[in-house]
């Protein structure tokens, strides 16, 4: 993996989220000539470019504050950056929310991959990186679908393109991340009772440093053209409210709109 990011180019989207920042704190660890951060969430740009600043401090990095969804804009940056290596981790996740919302899911999910796929073609990177999920799998919500077509897009990029490897790698739930269960699951516990969407709920879980360990390792092994899926642990959700709050009590609430109860890794 230090081989393929050593002074390198390297853009990551949605850099300021618990995935996109995660990777950022990977890939500086190899030292990169430039890093590259494009979120919306300015503030959260800079704080994380404070943080991997003391980490390598002969890195040049430089802040975007802008959305995938502004193709002028993804255009302007990959003009000026010129990547080689591009994570695009920028996405909506929260399945009920995008339920609600899919005309918005639809364009940061589908429009906002392809602007930055697109881009990563037009200005010949070297390697395009999805980051997927599971959801993709057979989706029964709008944010899973919006992650298939993602993912099909990609995969018709692959064929296209002369210059540049377009892989994806799918996720399953993050440990720890933010609107994830365990950190519900911990506030929660001070009101002595767990809100359980269905006792026989299971998910895929996998640890933030797991999950980029393996989006750095699909550079190094990819050919191009691939969906990398993961062989990780599927937990039920009793078990995990278990091992969070043993003495809480817990509440069946019943699935929420669009959720499966056994999520696929396909």
């Amino acid at each position: 993996c230090r081989q393929s990011v050593n002074d390198q180019v390297v853009l990551v989207t949605g850099a300021a989220g618990s995935i996109g920042s995660e990777l950022c704190r990977q890939v500086i660890t190899f030292q990169p000539v430039e890093l590259h951060l494009l979120d919306n969430n300015e503030s959260g740009l800079f704080d994380l470019a404070a943080e991997l600043a003391a980490i390598s401090p002969q890195t040049i990095i430089k802040l975007w504050p802008a959305s995938v969804v502004d193709e002028r804009k993804v255009n302007e940056v990959f003009n000026q950056v010129r990547p080689q290596l591009v994570y695009h981790a920028a996405a909506y996740k929260h399945v009920p929310m995008l339920e609600s919302n899919p005309d918005e899911a639809f364009r940061a999910n589908v429009l906002g991959t392809l602007n930055v796929a697109t881009a990563a073609r037009t200005y010949q990177a070297g390697t395009f990186v999805l980051i997927s999920t599971d959801k993709a799998v057979r989706p029964t919500s709008i944010m899973g679908a919006t992650k298939r077509i993602a993912e099909l897009m990609v995969l018709a990029l692959a064929r296209e393109s002369e210059h540049t490897r377009f892989v994806a790698v799918r996720f399953g739930n993050v440990m720890g991340s933010r609107g994830s269960v365990i950190p519900f699951f911990l506030e929660k516990r001070k009101t002595g009772v767990l809100p359980i969407t269905d006792p026989r709920m299971t998910r895929f879980n996998i640890s933030l440093q797991e999950g980029v360990d393996m989006v750095l390792w699909s550079i190094e092994n990819a050919w191009g053209g691939e969906i990398l899926v993961p062989k990780i642990p599927s937990y039920r959700i009793t078990d995990v409210a278990q091992a969070v709050a043993p003495e809480a009590e817990q509440r069946v609430v019943g699935i929420r709109p669009g959720e499966k109860i056994h999520e696929e890794m396909i």
